[in-house]
């Protein structure tokens, strides 16, 4: 069968059993308050993973919760032109998140199932999917304030052959990083020491680069810095701003 008219097949399924589930279930009422967590917060498609990966909900309270979910592509991420779209073309869809409405029970749990409908991408292709609790009717004597956090889930769908490539130039107390790759990885418990006193190190920021992200890095001191780099398959340790040695692929 034709991939195109498979990936519509497989969409619309998903969207009427989605919604004949949520709109049976309604005859339940929203408690007055909702406790929901994930069970995590990122989701990582790598060319050796399988094209579906699910999230737990969890609902801590003892009413039901009502979630909907919602998937957005992240255009030009971690740039002043980051655009934030809703993924609606159902003739090409990347990336589906089923089911999009669901109730989880008091102290339950319930999956939601994310698919990967890429065959291949040149570059990451970056992804936030946006998990809403929803409030029921209040009662006529219920008062006080409710506070329902939603949850955006990053997203990534690396290509086949994935490379980072930080590179880093010095200025005048800062530094300079900038990804040349085709994918992303995080800068994490980075740390700059005194160049005299070894002991008198300060900590630094976190930061994700994303494939063609520039980052300029203000620093509390001279000499190199240091980080864990994490790309999604395991972390190295990196030296920035002496002798660099880059990291060209995994």
């Amino acid at each position: 069968m034709d991939f195109q008219l498979s990936r519509q097949s497989l969409v619309k399924n998903i969207c009427r059993n989605t919604f004949t589930g949520f709109f049976a279930s309604l005859v339940f009422s929203l408690p007055a308050q909702a406790d929901m967590t994930l069970s995590r917060m990122i989701v990582d498609f790598q060319s050796e993973t399988l094209h579906h990966q699910d999230v737990t909900v969890f609902n801590g309270d003892q009413g039901n919760l009502y979630v909907t979910v919602n998937v957005f592509e992240i255009l030009n991420p971690g740039t002043a032109q980051e655009k934030r779209v809703p993924v609606q073309d159902m003739k090409n869809i990347p990336l589906v998140a089923t089911p999009k409405k669901l109730i989880v029970p008091g102290n339950s749990q319930k999956n939601v199932r994310l698919v990967s409908l890429e065959e291949s991408v040149s570059k990451d292709r970056i992804f936030r999917v946006n998990f809403s609790p929803a409030l029921g009717k209040l009662k006529a004597r219920t008062s006080g304030i409710r506070i329902l956090a939603a949850y955006d889930n990053l997203v990534i769908i690396r290509p086949e052959k994935p490379v980072i490539d930080i590179t880093t130039e010095r200025k005048s107390g800062r530094i300079v990083f900038q990804n040349k790759g085709n994918s992303n990885a995080i800068l994490q418990n980075g740390y700059q020491c005194h160049p005299e006193k070894k002991k008198q190190c300060e900590k630094l920021p976190n930061r994700r680069l994303y494939a063609g992200n520039t980052w300029e890095l203000k620093t509390p001191f001279s000499g190199p810095v240091y980080y864990e780099v994490d790309d999604g398959s395991g972390v190295k340790n990196r030296t920035f701003g002496a002798a660099d040695k880059k990291l060209t692929s995994r």
